[in-house]
């Protein structure tokens, strides 16, 4: 029996239902993930012994740690869709699946833009204050995995900070580090088993979001200026898988090394999907846990249409991982832009319209959750560059842990918008300073010269996190004064180890003003102004 699917998802497109065809898959083709312990060269011999309305050849193996492999069907007309459902019933079979094609979500708009509109609204700039990314505090170079499809790789605000893979030599035609692929210097080609890449300007513009060189001159700057960007050429689902594993792989190989080989893959971006339930791609869903397993986010993009996820699922952000930020498609005015959401399925939401971005050789303007999603993942980047020696500590002994803890530090600093609450898990839209002030919370050390070394939200509606250190455990005085010089709040205030530096003060007690607050230790006193303001909401 056929199962009704959805059509695929172009930018702009009707949303429609309807059956799935034999145009939805790649002809010929058939994927097949295998149990442990299945020998898939002596399962295909076997196989074409017995069966006789179609055989299979192996084509290429495509993730030997995941058994997963691709295979040729033979004759070439077999209908995809019953050679897996027979597959599927073979003994030693976990997965057998018609391969399909995934599609860009991204909608072409040509106006010209002077400024990138969206770097403003996710508070960017703030957090370009203390760094512009590509290096932790560690000296890990941060790398970026873009799974995409058109890369123009001489581009001048690209060329220099995409990925080398430092165990391959350029163009001798030698597969010098033994992954089985040759010459695989910035990433790879899987859609057209090449080095080379194809030059088209989705990827680009993927790239120059997340990555664009800054402080050059040319063009814009992306949210890092200075980040390695690994690329990948893909177009159907095992494609997608092999670039994800590649990823997988260069991290773990980081981590074995301790950072000798492979690369520190912080996060993948991925401005592509399809119709379907991830429960019909599983392989999705175990590919993001794995990334997940040494320490690497994904960022996906949803549907460029006002669809309910939760509803009418979505490949690949109904996926479940607790590894995947999914992400949906917001304008100038924070209104959800023919983008999908889902309170369950969808994360937060990121600036995509009217996104200013880098093109073959030069720039244009672009729509879509594809420009959202880069906003993320180069989010996820530069704030693994910040000065955090606990949080990379964290990411090269827990990785897993370090992950998660990014994702929290994602979600729960976006800005809430009125009306995401019901639409998004988060209830927000990105905002990297508001994430950045969370990283800070979390690596701030209690003890040290005594002195206030971050304040904020300021201005304020009510509370106030305040950052401190105090070389000491002993009670100090909180002191508030207005603008007259007169106090109007005094008390006492004993650190609490448990809870680091780190303290929430209530101004909502206060009309509205400038005040200034004092940390008093017998002759020290740390002073820093405050502004509250009335909320108008």
């Amino acid at each position: 029996m056929k199962k009704a699917l959805f059509l695929l998802f172009f930018a702009g497109s009707t949303f429609l239902y309807a059956q799935s065809s034999e145009l939805d898959y790649v002809k010929g083709e058939i994927a097949i993930r295998f149990n442990t312990k299945t020998d898939y060269v002596k399962f295909a011999e076997k196989f074409n012994i017995q069966n006789s309305s179609f055989q299979i050849e192996l084509k290429k193996e495509v993730i030997s740690n995941w058994n997963l492999a691709s295979f040729n069907l033979i004759p070439f007309s077999t209908n995809v869709l019953n050679a897996a459902d027979v597959l599927n019933r073979q003994k030693g079979v976990a997965h057998a699946f018609a391969d399909r094609f995934v599609t860009p979500r991204i909608e072409p708009n040509d106006p010209s833009f002077s400024s990138h509109w969206g770097l403003n609204k996710v508070n960017v700039e703030e957090v370009w204050d203390v760094t512009t990314g590509g290096t932790t505090i560690q000296g890990d170079e941060i790398v970026v995995a873009i799974i995409d499809s058109g890369f123009d790789t001489d581009h001048p605000d690209i060329v220099n900070n995409l990925w080398v893979n430092k165990g391959e030599i350029a163009g001798d035609g030698i597969d010098n580090d033994n992954n089985g692929l040759v010459d695989d210097i910035h990433g790879y080609n899987y859609k057209g088993s090449s080095s080379e890449f194809t030059e088209a300007g989705h990827g680009t513009a993927v790239c120059g979001i997340v990555g664009a060189e800054g402080d050059n001159g040319q063009f814009h700057a992306g949210i890092n200026w200075n980040v390695k960007i690994m690329i990948f050429e893909v177009f159907t689902y095992t494609s997608v898988y092999s670039a994800y594993y590649y990823a997988y792989d260069q991290r773990k190989k980081y981590r074995e090394t301790n950072g000798a080989e492979g690369a520190f893959v912080v996060v993948t971006n991925s401005s592509f999907g399809d119709n379907g339930r991830c429960e019909d791609a599983i392989e999705f869903n175990m590919a993001y846990d794995s990334l997940g397993t040494e320490g690497i986010l994904s960022a996906a993009a949803t549907v460029n249409s006002s669809a309910n996820i939760d509803l009418i699922g979505d490949i690949p952000t109904s996926c479940e991982s607790d590894f995947l930020i999914t992400v949906a498609n917001t304008d100038r005015q924070d209104r959800l832009k023919d983008s999908g959401f889902g309170r369950e399925s969808i994360d937060l939401a990121a600036p995509g319209q009217e996104i200013p971005v880098l093109w073959i050789g030069d720039e244009k303007s672009e729509n879509g959750t594809s420009m959202s999603t880069p906003h993320v993942s180069g989010a996820v980047a530069l704030l693994y560059s910040l000065d955090c020696n606990k949080l990379i500590s964290e990411a090269k002994n827990t990785p897993a842990a370090a992950a998660l803890r990014m994702k929290e530090f994602i979600l729960d600093g976006s800005e809430k918008i009125a009306g995401f609450e019901t639409k998004l898990s988060s209830g927000g839209r990105l905002d990297i300073t508001n994430s950045k002030n969370l990283i800070d919370n979390y690596c701030v050390s209690l003890l040290g010269d005594f002195e206030i070394s971050n304040l904020y939200p300021n201005p304020t509606t009510d509370k106030v996190k305040i950052l401190y250190s105090t070389p000491d455990l002993e009670e100090f005085q909180i002191r508030v004064y207005d603008a007259m010089g007169k106090m109007v709040y005094d008390e006492s205030f004993t650190p609490n180890p448990d809870i680091g530096g780190a303290m929430d003060f209530d101004f909502s007690f206060l009309q509205s003003g400038i005040y200034f607050l004092q940390f008093i230790k017998e002759n020290r006193i740390e002073t820093r102004p405050v502004v509250k303001i009335t909320n108008t909401q």
